[in-house]
């Protein structure tokens, strides 16, 4: 396994990811501002996973030819007149 080059302080990014998760499975919490930094970091990471799986699922659908949900009109009731 490839390790991420260490910073001026000897720990590199994965080790502090390590780090974290151990702290999160344990319960033990050292909060500090790198684990703060950390949990941010996975947290955006999450939401921009979240955000470009659904514009590939979109951009798929309209490929195939499939109406979104969304864009379509509802039907109108019919008129007794």
């Amino acid at each position: 396994m490839r390790r991420v080059a260490t910073s001026g302080r000897g720990r590199g990014l994965l080790e502090r990811l390590e780090d974290l998760a151990s702290e999160r499975l344990t319960g033990q919490r050292a909060e500090t501002a790198s684990s703060s930094f950390l949990r941010g970091l996975a947290v955006g990471a999450l939401v921009g996973a979240a955000i470009a799986g659904s514009t590939i699922w979109e951009r798929r659908r309209a490929s195939r030819g499939q109406p979104d949900e969304q864009s379509r009109e509802p039907e109108a009731p019919p008129l007794d007149a």
